[in-house]
């Protein structure tokens, strides 16, 4: 005869337990929009009266820094590409007065984010945090920042 254990209340609290295991989780935190002074690009210059504009195609790359699991992680969950190349539209025009030269400027503009990854500790369907923790820095190019030098 076969037993039926379905109504005895011990077989409800033996469950089959799964072996704990790690994983991190993020949080992204938005810090800043920023321009990137890193010098800038100097493009056309004209004298006036007229026009100078820029327009043409050039390469940016959105890039990260400090401690995280991994790039593609990463990169999955703020929903961008890290660290390869990207080219984009650079178009501006820049109305020159008589008696004046001008040279445009440009630079890119990027969203600079803070991801912090937390190790949790999950078992039987429960997570629990740790105090190990991973906080990297991702800059995501948003547009391009247009200023000009006075020559004259």
């Amino acid at each position: 005869m076969a037993s039926d254990f379905s109504n005895n209340p011990a077989s409800s609290i033996i469950q089959p337990r799964t072996d704990g295991y790690y994983f991190f989780g993020m949080l992204k935190v938005n810090l800043n929009k920023e321009q990137h002074m890193v010098l800038g690009v100097l493009g056309p210059s004209g004298a006036g009266p007229g026009t100078i504009s820029v327009n043409k195609e050039d390469t940016v790359t959105n890039t990260i820094t400090g401690a995280y699991t991994s790039v593609s992680a990463i990169s999955s969950y703020i929903g961008a590409s890290i660290n390869k190349s990207q080219s984009y539209s650079v178009n501006y025009s820049l109305p020159v007065p008589k008696g004046k030269t001008y040279q445009i400027k440009y630079r890119p503009l990027y969203t600079k984010y803070k991801i912090v990854q937390r190790r949790y500790y999950q078992i039987d369907g429960h997570s629990s945090p740790t105090s190990e923790t991973k906080t990297c820095y991702v800059s995501i190019f948003y547009d391009w920042g247009f200023s000009y030098n006075i020559i004259k």
